[in-house]
């Protein structure tokens, strides 16, 4: 019975043994050239490296490139819709000078005394202006942000400051006018209890 079977474990082993050395063979022929005799050739791997860095570095580069350019973008949208804000608040204080401008027209008609209500109102005017050319300097500085500058930081830092500018000049204009309500509300109430 052990010769019996003798036959076919042989038959396993050398076929095994051949099918190995043919697996090893065609490793090694997949591996081509950096494999002779079963040695690594460490040149051909460093210089694979030193390329693959080198396209990682290109491709930081490419990457760092765009993503400025997708933050000034950005920057730009926020800062163009904080001044359309701006302009749209200038816009109602314009609106509402012309409220204040009927309103001393109809008391002077009235007979009442509103020449310091209407100097303020002048003054108002100034106001006025100086807050149109912030927001159209704030404009200006805003589209002169270029992502291609070297010195992006401090386009934007210019554009922040003119922005803070137009704030505060939109807010000195409002600061005016609301003194103007109150001189002319002050006026009229007086009038109206002088008329009694």
């Amino acid at each position: 019975m052990a010769k019996k079977l003798l036959l076919p474990i042989l038959v396993i082993f050398i076929s095994l043994a051949f099918f190995a050395n043919f697996a090893n063979k065609s490793v090694q022929a997949e591996a081509g050239a950096n494999i002779p005799n079963g040695k690594v050739q460490t040149r051909d791997i460093r210089g694979d490296v030193r390329e693959k860095r080198q396209d990682l570095k290109d491709n930081s580069a490419t990457r760092q490139a765009e993503l400025k350019q997708r933050v000034i973008k950005r920057i730009k949208k926020v800062f163009g819709q904080i001044l359309a804000r701006f302009s749209a608040a200038l816009g109602r204080l314009n609106k509402i000078s012309d409220k204040i401008q009927s309103r001393i027209k109809k008391l002077k008609e009235k007979g009442v005394d509103v020449s310091n209500a209407q100097s303020m109102l002048d003054s108002c005017k100034a106001k006025r202006s100086a807050a149109e050319a912030a927001i159209v300097d704030a404009k200006s500085k805003v589209s002169a942000i270029d992502p291609g500058s070297s010195t992006v930081r401090q386009a934007v830092q210019t554009a922040v400051d003119a922005m803070h500018s137009a704030k505060e000049a939109i807010r000195d204009y409002h600061k005016c006018l609301a003194d103007v309500t109150r001189t002319l509300r002050t006026t009229s109430k007086e009038a109206s209890n002088g008329a009694k």
